[in-house]
């Protein structure tokens, strides 16, 4: 099922939710879950020079392109992209409405000197643990300024671990570590406990740099009702690439 209550109730119990093309018109659910998890502890964030330096010809913005990320995803995996429309109807709603645990996000970063959209991601929040599903990135660098400048609001926000699924070495060098499953999920449980985080204001957009910059500041987050960064406003045109 497609539900997006149920795929969210999957999500909060750590199952990556993917998807597969059966037959000619058929879609298959295919919840995931690694032996090992890649996730960064907001307090191991480490951020290249080179991308700080070129942070500054970026914006971020958070839930204001929701279409332009999906479309985005979908243009640079291509065959291989698993956002399948029943899918990424799940997830429309739950962008749009959330549910008990789940909050679906996206993170959007703009070229200053253009106005064009040239790096995104599609994630989830569930309590203090935010997840990463996909991603794409159009311009030089853009890739990597969105995940430093991802870390660090999340981190302002009072978030306490991003979990990027499988490893690899960006992933890595941002300082994200392996945790075994029965860690992971035991840290998640946790997570849910907490309840619904705001994010920090981050809008319109504001400046990668400024916020790379910013000194991390423990946020006390009173639980969500009406998200910081509304889905409604979406503006013109993210899986594991920088």
């Amino acid at each position: 099922s497609f539900d997006g209550d149920f795929v969210a109730r999957l999500m909060a119990h750590g199952f990556l939710t993917m998807a597969q093309k059966v037959g000619k018109d058929g879609y298959a659910l295919l919840p995931k879950m690694h032996r090992h998890r890649c996730a960064l502890d907001f307090r191991d964030t480490h951020v290249a020079r080179s991308t700080r330096r070129k942070a500054a010809k970026f914006e971020l913005s958070v839930d204001r392109a929701f279409e332009d990320v999906i479309e985005g995803i979908q243009q640079q995996h291509g065959g291989e992209c698993w956002f399948y429309p029943p899918l990424v109807e799940a997830f429309r709603m739950l962008h749009a409405q959330g549910s008990t645990h789940v909050k679906m996000r996206t993170f959007e970063v703009w070229d200053k000197a253009t106005g064009s959209l040239v790096a995104g991601e599609l994630g989830y929040a569930c309590g203090d643990v935010y997840t990463s599903l996909s991603g794409f990135s159009r311009m030089a660098s853009a890739g990597a300024v969105q995940c430093a400048a991802t870390a660090k609001l999340l981190a302002r926000s009072g978030y306490a671990l991003w979990d990027l699924g499988m490893e690899l070495p960006y992933k890595t060098k941002l300082g994200a570590q392996l945790l075994p499953r029965d860690a992971f999920l035991k840290r998640l449980r946790q997570a849910r406990a907490v309840g619904a985080l705001r994010l920090y204001p981050c809008a319109p957009r504001e400046c990668c740099r400024l916020l790379i910059d910013c000194p991390r500041v423990p946020v006390v987050s009173p639980p969500a009702t009406d998200d910081s960064a509304s889905a409604t406003s979406e503006t013109t045109a993210s899986t594991d690439t920088v």
